[in-house]
């Protein structure tokens, strides 16, 4: 079954720019000492929200939701280009079950109208969300772009640079310095399928929504 969810991708200058990190760190993994899958460039992405795994049969639906959540919110927030997009700046660490996760890049700061327009989209869109995912949906919103994966901690301890509200200095990657800030215009959300093919996620735009 399809999962789902809503979300930005950056643009394509974006793209090939973080995907560079990759070539630039593949001493990563022993200086971390942890497993590093690092996303690939036409995935680099802000989300909104995860659906989950969604039938088939109800994507219609959802994507007819979406559209009119969103014209909703054009009407009521009439967001203009300056004010809608985000600046990240800073590199942390998430946790899963305070096991170490994944590495991200996150803003600093969000402007004052996406503040509400985020959290308002996601309530109104959190009980399409899989029974599974339905209370992740209803969490509050931590806008990142996931930059890797990090996993193998089994049978060693990682080696991870972490400091206050679980950040790392972003000369810890090679080259990420020169990348940030990094700014994402938000001009548009997609409904995006995620599909798993030969133990890799494929990512397929179902639907764009213009924001403006």
């Amino acid at each position: 079954m399809p999962r789902l969810f809503l979300g930005t991708y950056v643009d394509e200058s974006s793209q090939l720019a973080l995907e560079q990190l990759a070539r630039s760190n593949t001493k990563l993994e022993t200086t971390w000492n942890c497993r590093i899958k690092w996303s690939k460039p036409n995935q680099f992405h802000l989300t909104w929200i995860f659906f989950g795994d969604i039938e088939p049969a109800k994507t219609d639906e959802l994507t007819h939701l979406v559209d009119q959540v969103i014209k909703t919110k054009q009407q009521k927030f009439q967001l203009h280009p300056e004010e809608s997009s985000l600046t990240y700046k800073k590199l942390q660490c998430w946790f899963n079950s305070n096991t170490p996760s994944l590495i991200a890049i996150v803003p600093d700061k969000i402007e004052n109208k996406l503040l509400t327009y985020f959290p308002e989209v996601r309530l109104q869109l959190a009980d399409c969300a899989a029974d599974s995912v339905r209370l992740q949906a209803k969490r509050p919103f931590r806008p990142h772009i996931t930059l890797a994966r990090i996993a193998g901690f089994e049978n060693r301890s990682p080696n991870l640079p972490l400091g206050i509200n679980d950040e790392m200095p972003l000369e810890v990657i090679d080259g990420l310095n020169t990348l940030l800030p990094l700014k994402q215009p938000l001009k548009k959300v997609s409904l995006i399928e995620s599909k798993e093919i030969a133990g890799s996620h494929q990512y397929k735009t179902i639907a764009d929504f213009s924001i403006f």
